[in-house]
């Protein structure tokens, strides 16, 4: 059962624009200025945005799997939901309104049941009776 799933395939392009956008602008904050929380979230977002893309368009056309979704799942935690707190504690707006466009955009194509997208479930290992 193939069938594109569009909405995974227009937020894995958007994530992976923004995120490459994000990730080479961190990484030129670092380079200029050193080590700071701008140039860190800005490269933890973006990492995960390129990261998350590059799995959802490359998946777009096959039944989700649980275990890929979890584990991107807990990669947002940890590179996007951390520095938008850490970047909104130290009052830069931008940053975390940036962090926070790449976890929109992320729960936008996930899917949000527990069965998997409504016309694309999990896939599931076939018992053999």
């Amino acid at each position: 059962m193939k069938k594109l799933i569009v909405r995974r395939l227009v937020s894995g392009i958007i994530n992976t624009v923004i995120g490459l956008i994000m990730l080479i602008a961190g990484l030129v904050w670092i380079t200029s200025y050193g080590v700071s929380v701008v140039g860190n979230s800005l490269g933890d977002a973006g990492f995960f945005g390129l990261v998350q893309g590059v799995i959802y368009i490359s998946t777009a056309n096959r039944q989700p799997r649980k275990w890929l979704e979890t584990i991107i799942g807990i990669l947002g935690a940890f590179n996007v939901v951390y520095p938008f707190f850490n970047s909104a504690i130290n009052g830069l707006a931008l940053t975390a309104a940036a962090t926070l466009i790449i976890f929109i955009v992320y729960v936008v194509g996930a899917p949000l049941s527990k069965k998997g997208y409504p016309d694309m479930p999990y896939k599931t290992k076939a018992v053999n009776n």
